[in-house]
């Protein structure tokens, strides 16, 4: 009789845990709208998909699922489903963790992977270590809270948490040594999975991408919230007392929230390169790749320009030389 009960018992228990993983796996596979918008504070985030370029992207392919990471996905999950049934979660109150945005541009990467390839052999995909174990810089400027507006706007803590200022600027360390190698400008830095957007067809023509909304923005770590391109300040910036013309393309003005500027808004000043001279007005990929920051090697041939040019993209000297960024791509 006992042996029975106990090979009942494990029947009983292989018997449920499968029944569990078939619902598990029919869950993930249904349309979000029968599963994820369960949730109310997951409307709204479902809704901006099925406006988006991702909108025949799964859920799952870009957050995961309970048991895509073991036990790291299966805690975070319990976490959601624990603060849904707990309190009064609204939309505006999820925000993702810097490990989550990491793994998500690694999901990024395995679509668009020509466009992965090229910030990760760039200057975009810095790490922490990369930006503040720099002595020489830190010299210069050394690092305060607003460095994470740029590198490092993901980040969980302010910026006491991940280095350590106690032996002056030129002897840091870093007290969050697991987030030293994590790099600081991840792909939802300049993209939104779920922005509004008609999924982009290869035509011959623009009329296409005449049609969409930018592709590119910034998430704003103060307010906790990403703006698109068209809803970024514009500011009017000068060079040599003149006001010039500044690219209103999907993407310059995105590069000049990081590459700002002084408060005078002169072209050229601290870490500014708006294009002057026979450049004004030109847009910033014109002549680098968005991913890798590099000057693109048809943009050298056509501007004759320097291959290994350090300089910025102005010249105080020749305002009519584009002098911009690292070597070319090989």
């Amino acid at each position: 009789m006992k042996k029975r009960t106990i090979l009942l018992m494990i029947f009983g228990s292989v018997t449920l845990l499968i029944a569990l993983l078939s619902g598990y796996t029919l869950w993930n596979t249904l349309d979000p709208k029968h599963t994820c918008i369960s949730c109310h504070e997951i409307a709204p985030s479902l809704q901006r998909w099925e406006e988006s370029a991702h909108a025949n992207v799964r859920c799952t392919e870009c957050h995961g699922t309970a048991l895509s990471e073991g036990h790291h996905s299966l805690r975070e999950k319990s976490n959601m489903v624990f603060s849904h049934f707990s309190g009064t979660i609204h939309n505006e109150d999820i925000r993702l963790t810097e490990k989550q945005v990491l793994d998500i541009s690694e999901r990024c990467i395995s679509c668009h992977q020509d466009e992965g390839a090229k910030w990760k052999n760039g200057n975009h995909a810095a790490t922490y270590q990369d930006i503040f174990s720099d002595s020489i810089h830190n010299g210069i400027e050394p690092p305060y809270a607003d460095c994470f507006r740029c590198h490092g706007m993901y980040y969980d803590n302010d910026i006491t948490a991940l280095i350590d200022f106690s032996k002056g600027n030129n002897q840091l360390s870093f007290k969050d040594r697991k987030a030293a190698n994590n790099h600081t400008i991840p792909c939802l830095a300049c993209h939104q999975v779920h922005t509004p957007n008609l999924p982009q067809e290869k035509t011959g023509s623009n009329l296409m991408e005449n049609n969409r909304n930018p592709k590119v923005g910034l998430y704003i770590r103060t307010e906790k919230t990403f703006m698109r391109n068209d809803q970024l300040p514009r500011v009017q910036i000068t060079h040599n007392g003149k006001n010039i013309t500044v690219a209103e393309d999907g993407s310059t003005w995105t590069c000049i929230q990081c590459h700002a500027p002084n408060a005078w808004h002169e072209a050229g000043t601290n870490d500014d390169c708006t294009p002057v001279g026979k450049f004004e007005g030109m847009s910033c990929i014109e002549c680098h790749d968005p991913h890798s920051t590099r000057i693109q090697h048809d943009a050298i041939k056509r501007y004759s320009i320097p291959e290994r040019n350090t300089g910025k993209c102005f010249s105080s000297s020749n305002s009519d030389v584009c002098s911009a960024a690292p070597q070319a791509n090989n």
